[in-house]
């Protein structure tokens, strides 16, 4: 159903054509008949002044239905990594910036869980804004742990002085210790997480290049559950492309 405001504002516009081509007519009023005959019938179109004045102002206003402003206290939770300083030339080491970002997205905003102990982070995107970043050590999952949460939109490649049994995005904590992975078997690089717990939860990895630079693995998933990977190009991986 059409409301009667939205109604207005459709007819407004049609209203001041006619009222505009009324005075048009009755500039040139001549004796032409057919110009008599035209006058009379539009005379009824022909809005008072004050009608008119309304008419103008609604159509110059904006159309209901648009955008709205965030309200204050609203705050994104998609992170841009460059407001953190991050270079998408990847000509700086952006190691820090990027894990600036990593851990404000990693403040939840509530109490909500996924499974125990997981905090809910709300859907927050970590987005590189199509650039391509240069690393220096792991991009690590902060150890309180969290869920609901997508790093896409980007490459990501490691210096010449990367830690060689290291990846370049890595889901798990300090407390897991870590051996070295060199020697081909990964099954057995990372101790059982205490407790058998889980820290990390639908860890959402979407439309990455991962260039690992003949120097370390891809990413790591110790001590996480339902992690998507999804449209990643890992290249260049002296040891594993996902572990």
């Amino acid at each position: 159903m059409v409301s009667s405001s939205s109604a207005l504002i459709v007819i407004a516009p049609l209203l001041l054509m006619a009222y505009c081509f009324f005075d048009f007519v009755a500039a040139f009023p001549g004796e032409s008949p057919d110009q008599l005959w035209l006058k009379k019938k539009m005379e009824f179109l022909r809005p008072s002044p004050s009608l008119a004045r309304r008419l103008t102002a609604i159509s110059l206003a904006p159309a209901p239905g648009g955008s709205f402003p965030p309200q204050k206290g609203q705050a994104s939770r998609i992170l841009y990594v460059t407001a953190y300083g991050a270079d998408p030339t990847g000509k700086t080491d952006s190691t820090d910036a990027l894990l600036r970002a990593i851990s404000d997205a990693f403040r939840p905003q509530n109490s909500h869980r996924l499974m125990p102990g997981i905090p809910d982070l709300g859907g927050a995107q970590i987005h590189l804004e199509g650039g391509s970043y240069l690393i220096s050590r792991p991009l690590r999952l902060p150890a309180s742990g969290g869920g609901n949460l997508m790093i896409h939109g980007g490459s990501l490649r490691s210096t010449d002085d990367f830690p060689s049994d290291r990846h370049l995005i890595e889901l798990w904590p300090e407390s897991v210790p870590k051996l070295d992975t060199r020697n081909g078997d990964a099954a057995k690089a990372y101790g059982a997480p205490s407790g058998a717990t889980f820290l990390y939860e639908n860890i959402r990895l979407k439309d990455l290049l991962i260039d690992a630079n003949f120097r370390a693995g891809g990413i790591s998933l110790i001590n996480s559950l339902r992690t998507t990977i999804d449209n990643c190009y890992i290249t260049h991986f002296s040891t594993d492309a996902i572990l």
